[in-house]
């Protein structure tokens, strides 16, 4: 009986959450290279998808906590944060003036260049220190050799680890170079290497954003258009790519490699499980814990003190929290966007911050298309539009604002050699 009361009080919020997306799509019928349509359809995976998976399957428990009666509330105060999302969204007009910008092939070399030797360096120098190959076939072997090393350990940092994303807008760099036709052959020897690594490396959100990068930079970047068939194909190569990266992630060696449809189904589930996570954390918090009050923002200014030069730096209670609730650690657990406001303060956080994310999101869509002929600006709309996945499926806006920080620091350092 108290399984089907929460079950239908969650299907009744369900409903109005389908229908509000719905109900926004077929009014403003947004393009899909719009940022609030990636961000619908990630939500949309969150927050239907996954927790009907769970209700169907009966998965409701993390932690040794049953979570179903939380899972009305969560998403409640989801669908709250999803119309101040699309609220601001709609209402924010600000841009920026048409602003040319053309840098010379010769500065556009020197700098792809400059940052691909760091990239490729740092990478280099950390896959040292865990003591296993540049190229690491199989993932689950790097992942074991960094944790073996602890989190102190000043043999390897994650500043080391990260300089692989410096890697994603010096490939863009080389591609602008091809399409420029002043280095075809090396822009795709280039290519092959970076997504090698980005491969091997086993990041889900590498590869995402490095590929879809690409794609969306050429096919503007060239006025091309993508038939249906053309989507079709890409799409199907993108969970082939992501599935056997999933694969490599868990598997102890290749020779294990078995891909077949029970593996398919959950590698798709647990890839999109992240209403539960969601759940615990209104189910803790503030039960178990009070609010965090503005913690995991004020923290982005301690993160990027190395543990080297800190060994005892202090973790945020958010991250704390997280891991007891969710009973793992290092395993890749979190919670989106929606949590972690939901975790600093509550409802009213979950309603101004999705409003600052509809207003910063609409903000950067004006700029790019009054500039979108600008190089500069068309690299970067073509990561950010990516990274968006970042920003909603990993709720930690001090992880967050450091891979940002590599993401876009070549493409600035672009901005300022024009300006020198």
């Amino acid at each position: 009986m108290i399984y089907s009361f929460y079950t239908s009080s969650f299907y009744a919020y369900t409903l109005f959450f389908i229908a509000l997306i719905t109900y926004y799509i077929l009014k403003k019928r947004p393009l899909l290279e719009e940022p609030v349509s990636f961000a619908l359809l990630l939500y949309f995976l969150y927050f239907v998808i996954s927790p009907i998976y769970d209700i169907l399957t009966k998965n409701t428990t993390m932690g040794g906590v049953n979570l179903l009666s939380y899972y009305p509330k969560t998403q409640l105060i989801s669908t709250i944060g999803i119309v101040s999302f699309l609220i601001t969204y709609e209402k924010t007009n600000i841009t920026l003036s048409k602003r040319p910008f053309h840098i010379s092939s010769h500065k556009m070399l020197i700098n792809a260049l400059v940052w691909e030797f760091i990239g490729l360096l740092g990478y280099f120098i950390w896959t040292r220190k865990l003591g296993v190959s540049l190229f690491v076939i199989n993932p689950f072997k790097l992942s074991n050799a960094y944790l073996m090393l602890g989190e102190t350990s000043k043999k390897a940092t994650g500043y080391l680890a990260l300089s692989i994303l410096f890697l994603v807008p010096s490939t863009l760099m080389f591609l602008e170079l091809a399409l420029r036709k002043v280095i075809k052959f090396t822009h795709w020897m280039v290519f092959l290497i970076n997504f090698t690594l980005f491969l091997t490396r086993g990041v889900r959100y590498i590869i995402l954003i490095a590929a879809g990068s690409m794609a969306v930079y050429y096919l503007k970047r060239t006025q091309k258009h993508l038939k249906r068939s053309h989507i079709i194909i890409l799409t199907l190569f993108s969970i082939f790519i992501f599935t056997l990266v999933s694969y490599l992630r868990g598997s102890p060696s290749l020779s294990h490699l078995s891909l077949n449809t029970a593996f398919l189904l959950s590698f798709f589930t647990s890839s999109i499980s992240l209403f539960k996570p969601t759940a615990a954390v209104v189910h803790y918090i503030p039960k178990y814990h009070p609010f965090v009050m503005g913690e995991t923002f004020l923290y982005t200014f301690l993160m990027p003190i190395p543990r080297i030069i800190w060994p005892q730096k202090p973790y945020p209670a958010f991250l704390k929290i997280l891991w007891k609730i969710t009973g793992g650690r290092f395993f890749g657990y979190a919670v989106p966007n929606i949590g972690e406001y939901y975790a600093n303060f509550g409802i009213p956080g979950i309603i101004f911050f999705m409003a600052i994310l509809g207003g910063l999101l609409k903000v950067i869509y004006n700029i790019y298309k009054k500039n979108a002929k600008n190089e500069l600006v068309l690299m970067s709309y073509s990561i950010f539009l990516f990274f968006i996945f970042q920003i909603v499926s990993r709720g930690y806006f001090p992880q967050v604002f450091v891979q940002s920080v590599y993401l876009f620091a070549p493409l600035f350092s672009l901005y300022i050699i024009q300006k020198l």
